[in-house]
């Protein structure tokens, strides 16, 4: 992690969700889900501000729109919207394209939740193919963006 960095704040959005988890000095600290902030790019965008409220990051992680190849409908705009909120603030503002580097989520939450004991009860059970996937992936998606910013994907 740089040196100047140690309260990282990394945002993420899935369909019907955005979720964000919060690191003091590598170590995970609170993680949080919302539903309503996934409505529009407004209720976002105040709800990304309340979390920069609530825990004054040094460093704010948000995945890059523009290379969002899994991502549609809302999920874009929404990005969007993080990543111009980050330039308006204070901190070091990262926008890091998603490098997916597992075969599929599950084991990548699995292999977080290793890192991150504290988000093991959060490892979603595998779905049928035809139910939605499951809302906790919001977190896994957030930590897999602070690993690929800060430490290369090595964390």
């Amino acid at each position: 992690m740089p040196a100047s960095v140690h309260r990282v704040l990394a945002v993420a959005a899935k369909c019907g969700r955005i979720g964000c988890v919060f690191l003091d000095d590598g170590e995970l600290v609170h993680w949080d889900i919302s539903e309503t902030g996934a409505a529009s790019t407004k209720a976002a965008a105040e709800k990304l501000h309340e979390w920069l409220e609530t825990y004054q990051p040094d460093c704010l992680i948000s995945e890059n729109p523009d290379t969002a190849s899994r991502k549609a409908g809302k999920q874009i705009p929404i990005l969007r919207t993080f990543a111009e909120i980050g330039e308006e603030q204070p901190l070091l503002n990262m926008i890091v394209p998603r490098h997916l580097t597992y075969p599929n989520l599950y084991i990548e939450a699995e292999s977080l939740a290793e890192q991150f004991p504290d988000l093991e009860p959060c490892v979603p059970a595998k779905t049928k193919i035809w139910q939605n996937e499951p809302r906790q992936f919001v977190y896994f998606e957030a930590l897999a963006l602070v690993k690929q910013a800060l430490v290369g994907g090595g964390m």
